[in-house]
């Protein structure tokens, strides 16, 4: 009789954990399961443009590559087999790389269907087929001095700056290789005057701004975001 209540008494507490333990792993089944229903623990989705550009089969198109110039003239410079869901900064790598003799060491800008300018930051944001729904591609190509924003956006070498000199901030480079050779050759000569420039061109716009009505978009650039 000691022996079977003995018993009973260590049964009692084993039981009771146990049933704890089946509550605990039903509840953690009930929820997991209304987790994944409603997409909680499902993997992470593509980002927009990763999904958009995956929706959208491969087809490559023949596409005409068309120099606009300041003054509107245009001119064919060649053309060129490409898939349009690619991105404009891969368009600009394909043209330079196929084409040399045309774009080699050259600064160009896309330009847009109503000829603005593609920022070339933008580049690695816009699809083909964002920008050019028929067979024509447009290009302006431009010298790099033209102007603060080419010297910025561009590098001596005529590839898109990555980064601009950390001293004047007027200057882009698209590698330190190229940043080092300007700097032995004439930037070090110039710096500190590009540099006030800069700075005298900024308090410039500023106080333009200021009497202008600021919320206006440009109508030259266009960012494509």
């Amino acid at each position: 009789a000691k022996a079977a209540s003995s018993l009973v008494w260590l049964a009692g507490p084993t039981i009771a954990i146990a049933v704890i333990v089946a509550v605990a792993v039903v509840i953690f089944w009930i929820l997991h399961r209304r987790k994944t229903k409603v997409g909680i623990a499902a993997p992470p989705p593509l980002d927009a443009i990763e999904m958009a550009q995956a929706e959208v089969p491969v087809v490559k198109a023949e596409m005409k590559v068309v120099h606009v110039d300041p003054t509107g003239d245009r001119r064919r410079e060649c053309s060129t087999t490409i898939s349009k869901s690619i991105r404009l900064r891969e368009l600009r790598n394909i043209l330079t790389d196929e084409f040399d003799e045309n774009f080699k060491g050259k600064s160009f800008y896309f330009l847009t269907k109503q000829l603005r300018l593609v920022e070339p930051e933008a580049e690695t944001m816009q699809f083909v087929r964002m920008v050019y729904e028929d067979d024509e591609i447009f290009i302006r190509e431009v010298n790099r001095d033209d102007s603060a924003d080419t010297r910025m956006h561009f590098c001596v070498c005529g590839a898109v700056a990555q980064f601009e000199c950390s001293e004047c901030q007027s200057q882009g480079y698209c590698s330190p290789e190229c940043q080092a050779k300007h700097w032995d050759a004439i930037h070090s000569k110039e710096c500190g005057l590009q540099g006030e420039q800069k700075r005298r061109a900024t308090v410039l716009n500023r106080a333009r701004a200021s009497r202008t009505d600021v919320g206006k978009t440009s109508v030259t650039s266009w960012k494509g975001y």
